[in-house]
């Protein structure tokens, strides 16, 4: 074999144990979405209750299901939310637009995580904007009371 080609081969088996070593230490990306709601009303967030989802999930839960329990939450924040995900609030009993509020939100960084966002600060944006760096209002009703109503929340991915 010539040297150029074996300095080739070298560098080639060089390159691939390097990137091999460097793969198995490198910390995979979690695959799970994480969406937390927090229940005091002043300007903190209080007691926190967190749902965790595989990316691929479409779920609804109910608050009443929850700690932080039905009409008493207040905030919310998501973290490893992918983009293009669908957030939905809900004061609703069946997660639907019918009570006094629904929004939906959309992951528009991938993986997004956001600080504590006040529910009803939702209503002060237009459907398109940003409400949070990476995260954009795609629908909004209001109809009554926002500030601690929250029933029910989905996720789709």
């Amino acid at each position: 074999m010539s040297a150029f080609k074996w300095s080739v081969a070298l560098c080639t088996v060089t390159v691939l144990a390097f990137g091999c070593a460097y793969a198995e230490t490198t910390p995979q990306s979690s695959n799970t979405v994480k969406i937390s709601f927090a229940n005091d009303k002043d300007q903190n967030p209080g007691k926190s209750c967190t749902k965790e989802f595989s990316w691929s999930t479409k779920k609804q839960i109910h608050l009443k299901d929850m700690a932080c329990g039905n009409d008493q939450v207040y905030y919310f924040k998501v973290e490893n939310f992918p983009s293009a995900a669908l957030l939905w609030l809900a004061d609703d009993p069946d997660c639907g637009s019918g009570g006094n509020f629904f929004f939906i939100v959309k992951g528009t960084k991938h993986p997004l995580g956001t600080e504590w966002m006040k529910i009803e600060k939702l209503d002060e944006s237009d459907v398109g904007d940003q409400v949070k760096p990476g995260l954009r209002l795609e629908r909004k009703v209001v109809r009554g009371k926002i500030d601690g109503k929250l029933s029910c929340f989905g996720y789709e991915y």
